[in-house]
């Protein structure tokens, strides 16, 4: 008995961190009086020599020692700003809005060393002005001022797992470690061996957030869950959609229907273990195995012969080689079953399938010995074929099944576009590398002449 190889999930790489960069302290503001040009320029030396700093501070200075953390997602106010206004430079106009001061002058705050209209000078999220004397803070890049606690909420960013403002580093800078395609922002101090994830979409739980665990101790997240295929009877419909994927968009029918069957980890684990696959491949990451093509190859088959005394006997007889890409001596395979790991959201269950039906199909044409990178560059191409056809059909040029369990079709969009990403951007030699090959192999010769030329030499052509 022979598989094909299976259909893995990768490692997750740590997050890299993101930090911003180190600000001076906080300013305070100086209101001058009215007055001439000559009193502007001396209100801009008494600003400058009032407030004894630079002209932008520390967004991770503004929140004091020991302040509160961040309020609950619930509780935390949600505003929507406008994008900053450009900050004039013209030492004899308004820094705010642009405006001369008159010919008489008129009067204005210093801060940041500019000049300010009194009306113009008000905090960037609460909008209320700022009072002579008032603390202040300015980002680089975002010419408003605001108030201390006001600042933090635009910003500081929330940890995701955590739900606080994430922490200022001694230096002054913010640094945070990110969830790849979700853009979660998380503090550095989380272990990340011990933050939960999905096991369909890799997103975090937050903590206080339930997910509901299966058995063998894996987690599925809330946006998963309305989707998720938990045993064989369920598989079925999605299976009948991706065969018809093959038979009708594709034009790869296969010769006849393998059962297929979702099974464990543990189960599907054993299985590639016999097969002679532990789920780790020596070109890419640690792979846990969610698909298994399961065959048989035969290079002999017995047949009914009677021999010359009337005795009906079995004899061995060798099958011919057929094409380069055969394994010597041996052209007849038979696809016993299509094992696929239960709890998986639908769409990453659909693209597990269209991965190990290529497979299937490879092998129901007698191919069996193609490089690995080749084969399972293959098979990812039609697993990322299928699901952007998902995509289309959740964008209303198609209907999908399982909309009347009440998934929502925007966050189906999303999984659609993050199961696909993660096809595209892993950086393997076999699974990713072999994934672009096949890609620009298909681009430019389509299917049909692609798989012609893999049958007859083993590889993709340029």
């Amino acid at each position: 008995m022979g598989s094909g190889p299976p259909r893995p999930t990768p490692e997750l790489p740590p997050a890299s961190p993101t930090r911003t960069p180190a600000l001076p302290p906080v300013e305070r503001s100086r209101s001058v009086g009215s007055g001439s040009g000559g009193a502007g320029g001396s209100g801009g030396g008494a600003g400058a020599g009032g407030s004894g700093g630079a002209s932008t501070s520390s967004g991770a200075g503004l929140p004091p020692k020991g302040a509160a953390p961040a309020p609950s997602a619930a509780l935390r106010p949600q505003v929507t700003l406008p994008p900053p206004a450009p900050l004039y430079y013209d030492p004899n106009k308004c820094a705010g809005c642009g405006k001369a001061f008159g010919l008489l002058g008129g009067a204005f705050t210093v801060a940041a060393g500019r000049k300010w209209h009194p009306a113009c000078f008000k905090c960037g999220f609460c909008g209320e002005a700022m009072l002579p004397g008032t603390a202040f803070s300015m980002n680089p890049g975002d010419p408003r001022p605001f108030h201390p606690d006001c600042y933090k909420h635009v910003h500081i960013p929330t940890c995701h797992v955590c739900g606080t403002y994430i922490p200022i580093e001694p230096d002054g800078r913010v640094s945070w470690k990110e969830n790849g395609f979700w853009k979660e922002r998380f503090c550095n101090s989380h272990d990340e061996s011990r933050l939960v994830r999905c096991c369909g979409c890799t997103r975090i739980q937050k903590h206080g957030e339930e997910w509901p665990p299966l058995p063998d101790g894996r987690h599925l997240c809330l946006h998963c869950l309305g989707s998720v295929v938990l045993d064989t009877r369920e598989a079925q419909p999605l299976y009948e959609d991706v065969l018809a994927f093959y038979r009708d968009e594709m034009r790869l029918p296969l010769q006849y229907k393998p059962p297929v069957l979702l099974v464990d980890g543990p189960t599907l684990n054993e299985h590639a273990r016999k097969e002679g696959r532990d789920g780790t491949d020596a070109a890419a990451p640690v792979f846990h195995v969610r698909g298994l093509c399961v065959w048989n190859a035969y290079s002999h088959m017995p047949s009914m012969m009677r021999d010359r005394s009337g005795m009906v006997r079995s004899v061995s007889t060798a099958l011919r080689s057929a094409g380069a890409a055969a394994m010597a001596g041996i052209v007849h395979c038979s696809v016993q079953v299509v094992l696929v790991l239960y709890g998986l959201p639908r769409l990453l269950c659909g693209s597990i399938l269209a991965h190990e039906l290529m497979h299937a199909w490879l092998r129901m044409a007698g191919v069996v010995s193609l490089p690995l990178k080749v084969e399972e560059g293959l098979c990812q191409l039609m697993a990322c074929l299928w699901l952007d056809r998902q995509h289309e059909l959740l964008h209303g040029t198609g209907s999908c099944f399982f909309f009347s369990r009440g998934v929502q079709k925007p966050e189906e969009q999303r999984l659609a576009s993050f199961f696909s990403y993660q096809i595209r951007t892993e950086p393997s030699e076999v699974y990713g590398d072999g994934f672009r090959e096949a890609l620009e192999a298909f681009q430019s010769h389509g299917l049909t002449a692609m798989l012609n030329n893999i049958k007859r030499y083993g590889r993709f052509l340029p």
